[in-house]
């Protein structure tokens, strides 16, 4: 029996019509039901632009330069790291609870739509406390758009998945993965052009209208941030023309924060009650501590002592980690190819990320720090993929699906601890050698601890086998 959709393409979509595609077995309203759905516009089409203005703004709104930015207006090296610490944590504490409140009702477009333009705004806000050289406005930009990207990037994926199946995708929204590294990529560069050739104190441009002359006082991260707003906020209105799915029965947010916190002690106990599991905890805390803080400084450091050598100022930050995004997406497939035992794998993937901070300590020169750039992005790749393994063999699937629902909302709480205090060493010994330590930590702390966690963890299968 030919399908409705199949009738009204053939028959038309006109009501003298509907009489003859009801003699093929189908009723009034399932008729109604399917031209409803015809006359919908493609939502690919919409999720394909989004994704556009999406990775324009990633790409212009990159996290080095947000940093050597607020770096530049004053900020400490201890309220650097001290901001993209809390950052993090917001992140953390924000993804948990919206991963789980969207276990009970789908998060709305307009939800989405209106996180997407608060964090296109955040950039506005970032660009007026540059102008008048804020650091407190500059911090409470970054934090409001830690919370913005998280609810626009989390809900919107699951709006997407919620919204069109992935063989009814466009082409382009199917390999977005392929197509949004290269559109980032190349966004960071043009960025890192436009605030090399249009300096922080901005640079004056004449121009002549009908034979008058103006002369306006341009700037660069004003430039690049409008834009990076823009796309933002346009990405958030495009979901308006999206034609939502899902329907959700009344789910107030006041009434899930009790729920919220039950879930996160009962999901808690698998921690608490398996002492190799709690071992993996506290060596994935000191791991991701370590990342969080070296990763608010190596873009600093690149840019105040290679700003007037090789490509000079943002340019040498943004092609050091236009490399690292390609890497990013290579890396995975590298770690995958590796048939080696889990214990060297864990092994190699933390001393490989930890050449990077070793470069800034004892190399430190461009070519030198783009190549233990690449090796970092590929240890982080591995990382990804032992952690999971370990994971694996520690935990049934029901247990590993509530150790990853709460480690980062446990992990949240010792970061207000360990953050201030590495942002505060970082300050005090100066960032030489607060990469050397951090570099020691990895390779005397976290690759010992991954080592044994693995070996006790065979050790322990091999024994429940034989």
């Amino acid at each position: 029996m030919p399908t409705i959709k199949d009738l009204m393409r053939k028959e038309g979509v006109e009501d003298s019509f509907k009489e003859k595609i009801t003699i093929h077995g189908h009723n009034k309203d399932m008729i109604d039901e399917a031209l409803r759905k015809l006359k919908q516009p493609n939502p690919s089409r919409f999720f394909s632009v989004k994704e556009v203005f999406n990775r324009i703004g990633f790409g212009f709104s990159n996290h080095q330069f947000l940093n050597i930015l607020f770096y530049n207006i004053g900020a400490s090296v201890f309220l650097v790291g001290l901001i993209n610490g809390l950052r993090a944590i917001l992140s953390m504490l924000f993804s948990s609870f919206m991963r789980e409140y969207n276990k009970i009702k789908t998060f709305s477009k307009n939800f989405i739509s209106s996180a997407g333009i608060i964090y296109g705004f955040s950039f506005l806000f970032i660009a007026y406390a540059l102008a008048i050289k804020s650091r407190l406005f500059f911090a409470l930009a970054l934090l409001i758009g830690s919370v913005g990207v998280v609810a626009h990037g989390d809900a919107y994926m699951e709006f997407v998945r919620n919204s069109l199946k992935k063989e009814k995708m466009a082409h382009f929204l199917r390999n977005i993965s392929h197509y949004g590294v290269f559109i980032t990529g190349i966004m960071i560069l043009v960025g890192a052009f436009i605030l090399d050739s249009i300096p922080l104190f901005g640079k004056l441009v004449t121009f002549n209208i009908l034979g008058q002359v103006f002369t306006l006082r341009l700037y660069g991260h004003v430039v690049i941030f409008e834009i990076t707003s823009i796309c933002f906020i346009l990405s958030g209105y495009i979901l308006s023309f999206v034609q939502e799915t899902r329907r959700n029965a009344e789910y107030y947010l006041s009434n899930f924060l009790n729920e919220f916190y039950k879930r996160m002690q009962d999901y808690s106990s698998v921690i608490i009650e398996n002492n190799m599991v709690k071992w993996m905890f506290f060596t994935t805390l000191i791991f991701s501590f370590v990342q969080i803080l070296g990763n608010s400084y190596y873009g600093i450091y690149i840019y105040e002592n290679f700003k007037y050598t090789a490509f000079g100022g943002f340019m040498n930050v943004a092609v050091i980690y236009f490399i690292a995004i390609f890497v990013s997406f290579l890396g995975p497939m590298f770690a995958n190819s590796l048939k080696i035992g889990q214990a060297p794998l864990m092994v190699f993937g933390s001393l490989l990320i930890a050449i990077l901070p070793l470069t800034f300590a004892f190399n430190p020169n461009i070519l030198a720090i783009g190549v233990a750039m690449i090796f970092s992005v590929i240890g982080s790749s591995i990382m990804g993929v032992s952690q999971g393994l370990l994971a694996n063999e520690l935990l049934t699937q029901e247990k590993r699906d509530k150790y990853f629902s709460c480690t980062g909302f446990i992990m949240a709480f010792p970061m207000l601890i360990l953050i201030p205090a590495g942002a505060y060493a970082a300050q005090f010994l100066g960032l030489q050698l607060f990469f050397m330590l951090i570099a020691g930590i990895l390779i005397f702390i976290v690759t010992p601890l991954y080592f044994v966690l693995v070996v006790k963890s065979q050790r322990r299968l091999f024994s429940e086998n034989y």
